[in-house]
């Protein structure tokens, strides 16, 4: 599951997609292994994994956070993973993602300009009307901040996610 989720993220960060071969793959090789060796409860685990992690990513698809491959690769990951791990798995892996973008904001220098403007944390604005150049970002950093905010990998952060989750297990 970690060398799928590695070649995942390789290709997200090389080409910003996942190809649906890589994510068919994943999911036909945990449903192998079930067929295999899983027990009535593995299957069973697998199922409310998968339904987890599908659910879950499609909520943010629908947002615009995250592209299809994200969703039909997590309908693979749940398989394997299972309930609870799944659910573990999408902490850790936001909690990374999370971490991936400050660290870059903060590389970028655009980190105070993206908390502020509200790109970083969700604020509703009020609706009073505001002073010259208050709350205003320059449309140059806009542009940086969203790229900065799209390039950071889930896939990677899932995979690392993943790796943490397994780490867990044995401690």
């Amino acid at each position: 599951m970690f060398a799928l989720l590695g070649l995942a993220a390789w290709y997200d960060f090389r080409y910003r997609r996942i190809p649906n071969r890589l994510s068919m793959a994943g999911l036909g090789a945990a449903l192998l292994f079930l067929l295999i060796v899983g027990t009535r409860e593995e299957w069973e685990s697998a199922g409310w994994g998968s339904a987890i992690g599908v659910f879950s990513m499609l909520l943010l698809y629908i947002g615009g956070g995250v592209g299809g491959g994200d969703v039909k690769l997590m309908a693979g990951v749940g398989l394997l993973t299972g309930y609870p791990d799944v659910i573990y798995l999408l902490f850790f892996g936001c909690v990374i993602a999370l971490l991936l973008i400050v660290v870059r904001l903060i590389w970028k220098g655009v980190f105070w300009s993206a908390l502020l403007s509200g790109l970083l944390f969700w604020k509703k604005r009020e609706s009073k009307p505001q002073g010259a150049g208050e709350g205003v970002m320059r449309k140059e950093n806009a542009g940086e901040i969203e790229r900065e905010l799209r390039s950071v990998s889930l896939a990677f952060a899932f995979a690392l996610g993943f790796l943490w989750v397994r780490i867990l297990e044995f401690i």
